[in-house]
């Protein structure tokens, strides 16, 4: 992991100051604190750790410090966990394994589906293979279609606003009527793609990609629902 350079200054400085007060291996090996004159007495016979430490002890001390070092690697498994959302250490890997969208839905094919009319809202098509799938009046709004493979797939009159289609395979795909204002479209395929009276307004979007929107015969007409033209949407 890359640590900002604040972070690491602060990292150190916490490292440090623990060493300061707890010790370090050298001083606890030999029984003393930095600074201290006399040796520190063992817990359990009140003896300095140099008299002790041919007896067995300073084994049991060493052991010690195995358990505890233990102990800080699940409390750092623990927080890993928190921090990407699993419930548990043994989720961790879970969470791991899904790079983009909010479920990962990208183990089950849904192709040849009819969504037609549903609000999809709450869905999740991140890496999901949807091809020839029937979204027409679907509401996608803000949706993750996230390097969707969606072929072949129609969106006529689907509200297609603020969804991120980054880097998902339209070829073929009907955008008719569709709106897709402030959709994330960057890196996104439209070979053979129609867009006729489709709304591109404030859209995210490759400089390569809009010439290629733009060159496309279907590129015409005003959007029904939001009245803005294709073209003009799309900075043509």
């Amino acid at each position: 992991m890359v640590v900002a350079g604040s972070t690491t200054t602060t990292t150190t400085t916490t490292t440090r100051a623990v060493a300061r007060t707890r010790g370090s291996p050298a001083w606890f090996c030999r029984g003393q604190e930095p600074g201290s004159s006399r040796s520190r007495p063992h817990r359990a016979s009140g003896r300095p750790v140099e008299e002790v430490s041919t007896g067995g002890h300073f084994q049991e001390a060493r052991a010690t410090l195995a358990r505890r070092a233990g102990q800080a690697l699940v409390a750092t498994a623990a927080c890993a966990a928190a921090f990407f959302g699993a419930g548990n250490p043994a989720e961790l890997n879970s969470a791991l394994a899904v790079s983009g969208g909010r479920n990962g839905n990208n183990s089950t094919p849904i192709s040849n589906s009819d969504f037609s009319g549903q609000n999809l809202t709450e869905s999740d098509f991140t890496k999901t293979i949807m091809k020839q799938c029937n979204f027409d009046g679907a509401n996608l709004r803000g949706v993750s279609l996230f390097a969707a493979f969606a072929e072949g797939s129609t969106f006529r009159k689907a509200n297609l606003s603020f969804a991120d289609l980054e880097q998902g395979n339209f070829e073929d795909s009907d955008f008719t009527d569709a709106v897709l204002e402030g959709a994330q479209v960057s890196a996104a395929r439209f070979e053979r793609a129609v867009i006729e009276n489709s709304d591109w307004t404030d859209v995210v979007l490759r400089k390569d990609v809009q010439q290629f929107l733009c060159k496309k015969p279907s590129a015409k007409g005003t959007n029904p629902v939001t009245g803005a033209d294709t073209r003009e949407s799309l900075m043509c």
